[in-house]
């Protein structure tokens, strides 16, 4: 079913498109999900809590709650300046933590409206940063840098397709077996 608002179409296959290039492009993403009542994208990252015996070899390492304030800072902020150098207003964004057994979920929501591929770089440079080698990476095939600014562009082109049409479909994108899967949740047991 194909909707139409102010003269440009849904097309799910560019959503799910986005969905798997921005997983493909960024081992460190473990989920994205798509909100197309709140016009947002949830991105998902994971980081390894360091185990009991872990902790007493590596003191000097600051605890994964301390580690993500530091983290939603310095976004905060370098969204706050890359806003600035455009002169846009400011990122609507949220940033949570979820512990989850040996793992921290980080979840970094943000609307589509105004939302680049730069940001999302940018996120993910940030939590190398931060978290270092407990941020989890999914093996990858190492993009070579003409793959990555394909991917990049196809990125940026994706987002803009979004912010013109009307997306009704909720989508999710995750990692599985080594492989990127994207699923309709609008519909129930139904793959796109």
């Amino acid at each position: 079913m194909r909707q139409r608002e102010h003269g440009v179409e849904d097309n799910p296959q560019n959503s799910v498109n986005l969905l798997m290039s921005i997983l493909v492009r960024y081992p460190e993403i473990m989920t994205v999900k798509f909100d197309p009542q709140s016009r947002s994208l949830r991105l998902t990252l994971a980081v390894r809590r360091p185990r009991a015996r872990d902790r007493e070899r590596s003191e000097a390492r600051p605890p994964a709650r301390e580690l993500f304030s530091v983290f939603e800072k310095r976004l905060r902020d370098s969204l706050a300046s890359y806003s600035g150098l455009l002169g846009t207003k400011p990122a609507e964004i949220s940033v949570d933590i979820i512990e989850s057994g040996s793992f921290s979920l980080i979840n970094v929501r943000r609307d589509v409206g105004t939302l680049t591929q730069e940001e999302i770089s940018l996120m993910i440079d940030i939590a190398g940063e931060v978290f270092g080698e407990d941020l989890v990476r999914e093996q990858e095939g190492s993009l070579v840098e003409e793959e990555r600014i394909a991917q990049d562009e196809m990125i940026e082109n994706m987002l803009d397709d979004l912010r013109e049409s009307l997306q009704v479909r909720k989508l999710i994108g995750f990692r599985e077996e080594g492989r990127v899967v994207v699923f309709n949740k609008s519909v129930q047991g139904r793959r796109s």
